[in-house]
């Protein structure tokens, strides 16, 4: 056993040996190479103690870190379809297992706030065929693939496990001034059936100042958030008031979400059931990003970011696991000269790159989410 303290509550624990463990207390699950030691083997009947709060910027930073860079750094370690799978344009002709919606044809993007700048999105079904396929547990599998499991972890012991789950979508938005506003849809397949046990795992109380309205906390996610229960199957989330308010309405016109979203959520694969997609802009200025990417280990991310305007990045089941990343620079010209230099760097890798007008398309087969993502990291410069 060991001693470790988890990086997001900084709760102490004990840990067997291991490549990945789970924090007891929120739920993530991480590389034990990368917690931090606690003071050494505990015996058994050692008192552990008490975890330190950490400052609530810093746990707001860590939370926005990972749905920010899930498009960058975790993202694009997905595994991918094949030599032999075409993407973009021809992607759009495939067909779509019936257990899975096109992104854009998700209602519950409906209720997200029109200025999301980053939004993602599972369909647990497909997820949970591929687990029993497998023969691992779907939280395992979102943990090998490098995705925060807190969330879904807290959600089960609340009485709503992935397979009642129909989609959740969750988006980030960065105002110019202040913190990034996260929120969150969950779309269930059928009503919660103790009412009374979700509220007191996610710690639900009444907000005083607006009816219908309750504060809460999703385990997994180190921010106040407030939740309005739309009926029986759908609840809405956000760290933001004023946010909320514009979500419990759903958009009935086809422009509700920024048009760079929209385009690239255009550019994923419709069979995709869990992706990620990013609004056009210049994502290497962003103070968020000049914030976080030391406390990632990434210190040079923002100068690798140079030239990119938006992500888009997918998994699919066709029956098999895979994934496609889509990079969209300014224009053609420089999506062109990316590919260009790229291209030799990826000569002793089974990494695909194809240019179309102003995106670069990368198809990783066979890549482990360990070796793809340095692989598409050395692409861009330092």
């Amino acid at each position: 056993m060991t001693a470790l303290t988890c990086p997001y509550c900084n709760t102490a624990f004990d840990a067997s040996d291991g490549e990945r463990v789970v924090c007891p207390r929120c739920g993530e699950a991480m590389p034990a190479k990368l917690l931090p030691p606690g003071s050494g083997p505990r015996e058994s009947g050692e008192d552990r103690p008490a975890p330190v709060e950490s400052k609530p910027a810093v746990r707001a930073v860590t939370v926005f870190a990972a749905l920010l860079l899930i498009g960058v750094i975790v993202g694009l370690g997905f595994w991918y379809f094949g030599p032999n799978q075409k993407n973009l344009t021809e992607a759009t002709n495939a067909t779509v297992p019936s257990a899975t919606r096109p992104p854009l044809a998700l209602p519950g993007l409906r209720y997200l706030p029109a200025d999301a700048q980053v939004a993602l999105a599972l369909q647990p079904s497909p997820l949970l065929q591929y687990a029993e396929r497998v023969g691992k547990s779907p939280e395992q599998l979102l943990a090998d693939w490098g995705l925060p499991v807190g969330v879904f972890n807290g959600l089960k012991k609340a009485g709503v496990p992935l397979d009642r789950i129909d989609h959740v979508v969750l988006s980030a938005g960065f105002p110019d001034v202040g913190l990034p506003r996260l929120s969150i849809v969950l779309t269930l397949r059928e009503p919660i059936r103790d009412e009374s046990e979700f509220r007191r795992v996610l710690n639900v109380r009444q907000n005083a100042d607006k009816a219908g309205r309750a504060k809460v906390e999703l385990p997994g996610i180190p921010l106040p958030m407030e939740m309005h229960k739309v009926d029986d199957k759908i609840y809405l989330f956000s760290s933001d008031g004023a946010t909320l308010d514009g979500m419990v309405q759903p958009k009935a016109n086809a422009e509700f979400l920024m048009a760079g979203v929209r385009d690239s959520l255009g550019a994923l694969d419709p069979a995709s059931f869990a992706w990620v997609a990013t609004d056009n802009r210049d994502w290497a200025n962003l103070p968020t990003l000049k914030l976080i990417a030391p406390l990632i280990q990434q210190p040079d991310l923002p100068k690798r970011l140079k030239g990119i305007r938006s992500l888009a990045l997918g998994l699919t089941l066709r029956p098999d696991l895979a994934a496609q990343a889509n990079i969209r620079f300014p224009d053609a010209k420089a999506a062109g000269e990316f590919e260009a230099k790229a291209k030799p760097k990826l000569a002793e890798t089974k990494i695909g790159m194809e240019a179309q007008k102003d995106w670069v398309a990368l198809d990783l087969p066979g890549v482990s989410f360990a070796n793809g993502v340095p692989a598409i990291l050395n692409l861009f410069d330092k």
